[in-house]
């Protein structure tokens, strides 16, 4: 091995190690012991999460566009579940790392990454907002900045909890532009939305709404899942090249 190659061992030795310390040696889904660099969740289960990832992860919506990246099915449900409510901080963008590099062709063409806020209060609860940690787990891939251009001003139900007509009053006047955003700056501009799981829609649909008078030329969506994937999407085929995102 070269010693350029061996420079970051120590380091991920380390992290694996503080990691291990952190969390329990055995597999937080299947219950098994962990093996070697291992952590949280085992190589089986994280394997068994792939079956459920998208080929072609681009999904049209009445306004904008979803990109996701697995079925919100098995064991990426279960991992998910742990990363968002268990504090299995690293595991929303290990399940990005097992496939992000699939559909990284060429950047994708936006100019801010918006995780879907938190009000402070859940903020402090949660102990973290995941839709930051995937948001800023992206920035550092696709090199585009993360940005809060809209806050959560009052709390609001578990959507997992309510139906669809339910979950877009819930949401109803929950989102605003932060003070101080100047919406000269971002005419013409394109952002991402970044959460952990796309349902109804109804996040976004309140977010788009509020982020609509900023005359912005593109809101999209990014999230690791979806819910209610349409019957003719697709899941991978690891034989097939990279899919590119800009032009999908």
């Amino acid at each position: 091995m070269s010693r350029e190659k061996g420079k970051g061992l120590p380091v991920k030795r380390a992290v694996l190690s503080f990691l291990n310390f952190l969390f329990p040696s055995f597999c937080r889904i299947c219950g098994k012991g962990l093996k070697g660099s291992e952590y949280i969740v085992c190589q089986e289960c994280r394997q068994e999460a792939l079956p459920f990832a998208f080929r072609h992860p681009v999904l049209p919506l009445e306004k904008g566009r979803l990109l996701s990246f697995y079925r919100f099915q098995g064991k990426v449900k279960d991992m998910i579940y742990l990363f968002k409510y268990q504090g299995c901080m690293p595991l929303g963008p290990l399940l990005f790392d097992q496939v992000i590099d699939r559909f990284e062709a060429k950047p994708i063409p936006y100019d801010l990454l918006q995780p879907v806020p938190l009000t402070r209060r859940k903020r402090r609860r949660r102990g973290y907002n995941q839709s930051r940690l995937l948001a800023a787990y992206l920035s550092g891939r696709w090199k585009i900045p993360t940005g809060d251009l809209v806050a959560k001003k009052r709390e609001t139900l578990p959507q997992a909890l309510l139906g669809k007509r339910e979950r877009s009053r819930n949401l109803s006047g929950s989102f605003a532009l932060k003070k101080g955003v100047d919406s000269t700056a971002w005419k013409g501009k394109s952002l991402l939305v970044v959460d952990d799981v796309f349902t109804t829609g109804a996040t976004f649909e309140e977010l788009y709404k509020t982020l609509e008078p900023l005359g912005l030329s593109r809101i999209d969506i990014l999230t690791l899942a979806v819910a209610d994937a349409p019957p003719a999407t697709s899941v991978i085929n690891p034989e097939e090249p990279a899919f590119n995102a800009e032009n999908g």
